[in-house]
């Protein structure tokens, strides 16, 4: 009686191992999955004058950072100068923001963050100063999104998740594997 009840705590043990494994990463999955982490996505023009983004709605009571992106930096000496303003579906100004400045490399810029409350319908609007046309040819995109480091923080680094669901799987799974050589071991000593 001892040594089933040695063997069925083992299984419990290790089953639970297993679950505790994948349970981090079926929520995070489910998380991705349900949430809008890049509410707008646009494509845009940098030409003097006033660009308005379609509607999107943000669904997470965060932080979001909004950004112009391009396939790569287009020149040593590109420069912005722009005012941004974030407007809800009623016309009442979300928030609001200027760039101004030369392009140090890379392949975008952080114009600015807000943070909406969820479910908020809203746009942007730009208002390029000058004619920036030297990006036009690298397709700037305007962009809304959840900061990468909020998502790292919040533990949803899904390869983190995975390596460490891994191990603690592969320990459940040893674990069974061994129960079930001491087993078949035993069955073989009782037939012999």
């Amino acid at each position: 009686m001892r040594k089933w009840l040695l063997n069925a705590i083992l299984v419990v043990v290790a089953c639970s191992l297993i679950i505790v494994a994948v349970a981090p990463l079926a929520y995070a999955s489910w998380w991705k999955r349900t949430h809008n982490l890049q509410p707008l996505l646009t494509p845009t023009s940098l030409k003097k004058g006033e660009y308005t983004s379609p509607y999107f709605t943000t669904d997470l009571n965060v932080g979001y950072e909004i950004q112009l992106d391009w396939d790569r930096f287009p020149d040593a000496l590109a420069q912005l100068d722009l005012n941004w303003r974030v407007v809800d579906d009623n016309g009442a100004v979300v928030k609001q923001g200027t760039y101004s400045g030369p392009i140090r490399g890379g392949d975008g810029v952080t114009l600015g963050e807000y943070r909406p409350h969820r479910g908020l319908r809203q746009r942007i609007f730009l208002e390029m100063h000058e004619d920036a046309i030297e990006f036009d040819a690298h397709h700037p995109r305007l962009e809304v999104s959840v900061p990468e480091t909020l998502l790292e923080s919040s533990g949803f680094e899904i390869p983190v998740a995975i390596g460490r669901a891994v191990l603690v799987a592969l320990f459940g799974v040893a674990t069974l594997l061994i129960i079930i050589m001491i087993r078949r071991t035993n069955r073989r000593t009782i037939d012999s």
